[in-house]
């Protein structure tokens, strides 16, 4: 039910469940780190943003409060210098969901399906560090935004004749609250 507050419509908090079932989400690896021509150093490879399947989460909304600004950024490789030949690698970032998610690009092609717990996908790579081949400048991390889909499967389903009950039943047993008229 819309109600009109203040010149805009609002939906009564009363029906709002506050599921959520969908989240687009941006996510960045980490830029590699340059390298030092003069000494050879090799720059630090870029951290990647992995998508992990927990037990732990119950649905997308804990996900959403835990990543509030919807952008994952791993962390940048670092550069090398005179005296650390080898930059570090950046740290990855992870994201934890609930077991039954799709992970699919924003044109809807798939990219992994967490099915089990502790399955896991990496949905962007961290860029290269930076070695002799690219002129000793690191690469970009991979970016692109995602959708996590949250697939939902019912144990229980109602079947039977208009005003049979099935509602009051599924209120007297639940703490469903459906529309009875």
């Amino acid at each position: 039910i819309l109600l009109k507050k203040g010149g805009r419509l609002a939906v009564r908090a009363k029906y709002d469940q506050g599921w959520i079932d969908s989240l687009r989400l941006y996510v960045r690896g980490g830029n590699g780190g340059n390298g030092v021509p003069r000494v050879g150093g090799i720059g630090g490879s870029g951290g990647n943003v992995i998508v992990k399947a927990s037990s732990e989460v119950r649905d997308l909304k804990a996900t959403k409060a835990n990543n509030s600004t919807k952008r994952i950024i791993a962390e940048d490789g670092g550069h090398s210098r005179k005296m650390r030949l080898l930059g570090e690698i950046g740290k990855d970032e992870n994201i934890t969901v609930p077991i039954g998610v799709t992970v699919t690009t924003d044109e809807r092609e798939p990219i992994a399906d967490l099915c089990k717990n502790g399955d896991t996908c990496i949905v962007a790579k961290g860029g290269m560090g930076g070695v002799e081949a690219s002129n000793f400048l690191g690469c970009a991390g991979e970016r692109r935004i995602i959708r996590l889909d949250l697939k939902l499967i019912g144990d229980v389903g109602f079947v039977g004749f208009p005003n049979a009950g099935k509602s009051t039943l599924l209120k007297a047993i639940s703490r469903a609250r459906p529309k009875i008229a």
